[in-house]
């Protein structure tokens, strides 16, 4: 029988097909995976004045007041909350990853707040150290006190810092008010603000919510391996909860009165909009809650001290609403390299919700929340 000869060789034939395969899936790594050194394009930063201090002697909790020639002023204390800032810095986000940064510029120095929260997933994907540095530094330059809390996108890429040594990096900057906390998690602590030394108008409770359960974790209790169920709040730290606002009210008395900030909401985040009060937005998406009721809310309702939980993580939820006696708030989302409302339901850029919440606090411990859209910068 004749042979057919082929005018290339099966083997070099198999080299043209595999090499260009090779190299689309090596630059997709490179492109999707891989972020640069950050391009923020941070403008230079000039110092907010503020007259706020910070003291932490061992003694008592932590506290922030504003100084009044020398003292303690009484002067109302103003927080700037943003969430899902997503700094990430992909080669294919670069610009909105610099929109999130110019919008929390505006914001800051518009706002001119006394404490800057930043409520999770804040220095996402991979290789997270160089954008957490700049996002202190720029903070820093501002002389604004900061605290954070983590979310699941913080510290889930293999390559970024963990969430310890995130609070380590973090909480050696000087305005930086982080703590890991001795529960699970990092970044479980108070700080109060005060009036005067024997007055705290308001306890700000910071949690770690964590980001998912483990494969075991979910087999144990009767998930799918493979199915995806976000972590809850541990028994741990419900107990550390509860035994610090105890504490807070034996030593300060039962009228002082604490805000909860979470990434991840808690499961009674949907009871509180189907069957609460509505103050406030809509739900536009379902809530991102654990599968897992570990019973946190119980322990607010039954220590009767917290009377408002901020939560992030849903995008596109921008509701409050009154439950049970708490106020349940949804954080304006504050990036541009994640969904939102215009990318996950259409609509023209004028619609988006990303943000911030302005929360001003009285010395007699009453308080106002306020909505800040970014389109006002438009």
């Amino acid at each position: 029988m004749k042979q057919i000869k082929l005018p290339i060789s099966i083997k070099t034939l198999l080299v043209l097909i595999i090499i260009p395969i090779y190299l689309t899936v090596t630059a997709v790594l490179i492109f999707k995976v891989i972020p640069p050194m950050p391009d923020f394009k941070i403008r230079n930063t000039t110092a907010i004045a503020s007259d706020v201090m910070y003291v932490d002697n061992g003694a008592e909790l932590p506290y922030l007041y504003k100084n009044a020639q020398g003292g303690f002023s009484a002067q109302p204390f103003k927080l700037l909350i943003f969430t899902d800032t997503h700094i990430d810095s992909y080669l294919n986000r670069l610009d909105k990853n610099n929109k999130t940064i110019e919008m929390l510029r505006n914001n800051i120095e518009s706002a001119r707040p006394d404490l800057v929260i930043f409520n999770g997933d804040n220095v996402t994907a991979a290789f997270t150290r160089s954008r957490a540095v700049a996002l202190a530094e720029m903070m820093e330059a501002y002389g604004v006190y900061w605290a954070p809390v983590y979310g699941n996108h913080d510290t889930e890429n293999i390559t970024a810092l963990s969430r310890d040594k995130l609070t380590a990096l973090w909480s050696g900057y000087p305005h930086c008010l982080v703590k890991s906390g001795d529960v699970t998690g990092s970044g479980n602590y108070i700080i109060n603000i005060k009036t005067s030394e024997t007055t705290v108008s308001k306890s700000l409770i910071f949690m770690d919510s964590g980001e998912y359960l483990s494969k075991a974790e979910k087999l144990a209790l009767g998930y799918d391996k493979d199915e995806t169920v976000y972590d809850y709040i541990r028994p741990d730290q419900i107990q550390w909860y509860t035994n610090s606002v105890n504490s807070i009210a034996a030593q300060y008395g039962s009228n002082v009165k604490s805000m909860l900030f979470i990434h991840i909401a808690l499961p009674e985040y949907e009871d509180a909009y189907l069957e609460g009060e509505i103050l406030y937005g809509e739900m536009r998406e379902d809530i991102g809650c654990s599968k897992v009721n570990s019973g946190m809310f119980d322990a607010i309702v039954a220590a009767a001290h917290t009377e408002a939980i901020f939560a992030g993580h849903d995008h596109i939820n921008d509701f409050e609403a009154l439950y049970r006696g708490v106020r349940f708030v949804y954080c304006l989302s504050s990036g541009y390299t994640s969904y939102d409302l215009v990318s996950r339901n259409g609509g023209s850029p004028e619609e988006r919700l990303q943000g911030c919440l302005a929360v001003t606090i009285d010395a007699g411990g009453d308080y106002s929340i306020s909505r800040i859209t970014n389109t006002i910068y438009n």
